[in-house]
């Protein structure tokens, strides 16, 4: 069983539903559950993703979050809305799952998932991918990491995540009222940033 994390408001539906469509090419012989943080996302929405994914032979479980139930602590800018936060929530929301593969909803899968699904990661919070080089972190000062990766996709070992406590270190961190360019890719690097593979 493949379990995938995805996070979406209304904004990104045919992105999602265009990341789904591709894994029916390459994920052909695998069985997913596709577990979907919505932020205020209409009903007319979830019905049609959970549709699409039923004809694609996927699981689906839809987590429904409230804008008015989510940290204000968020900066937002532009298209990077509330819904890239949700994610920090994962402990919270998934009960029984022990590692999710989460992607970014503009992604689209060109291989197949279950070679990326199964990397080991054991001994690890997640594996990650190492961002493009030369992206400016001065904003950061001293709190910039030695790597910065790439939070698009990430392997997450969540009993891990859950046992080393990175939500609640997450939120402290944006108690700080850092100005965070990078968004929650930013914070996840600072809290994340010697425990990944």
């Amino acid at each position: 069983m493949i379990n995938i994390l995805v996070c979406t408001d209304n904004n990104y539906i045919i992105p999602l539903a265009a990341l789904l469509n591709s894994f029916k090419e390459t994920a052909k012989h695998s069985e997913i559950t596709i577990h979907w943080f919505a932020l205020e996302v209409s009903n007319l929405n979830i019905k049609k993703i959970s549709k699409l994914s039923n004809l694609l032979g996927y699981k689906i479980k839809v987590y429904a979050f409230l804008k008015s139930k989510i940290s204000s602590k968020f900066f937002t800018s532009g298209r990077i809305t509330s819904a890239a936060y949700l994610r920090l929530y994962l402990a919270d929301r998934l009960k029984d799952v022990n590692k999710v593969l989460y992607l970014d909803c503009d992604m689209i899968a060109l291989g197949d998932i279950k070679d990326l699904w199964s990397h080991d990661v054991s001994g690890y919070i997640a594996a990650l991918v190492k961002d493009a080089e030369g992206t400016n972190l001065n904003h950061l000062g001293k709190l910039r990491p030695k790597t910065y990766f790439n939070s698009g996709m990430m392997l997450i070992n969540i009993d891990r995540w859950k046992k080393e406590r990175i939500q609640n270190r997450l939120f402290k961190l944006l108690d700080q009222k850092i100005h965070f360019r990078f968004h929650d890719q930013d914070v996840l690097n600072l809290i994340l940033n010697d425990k990944v593979l």
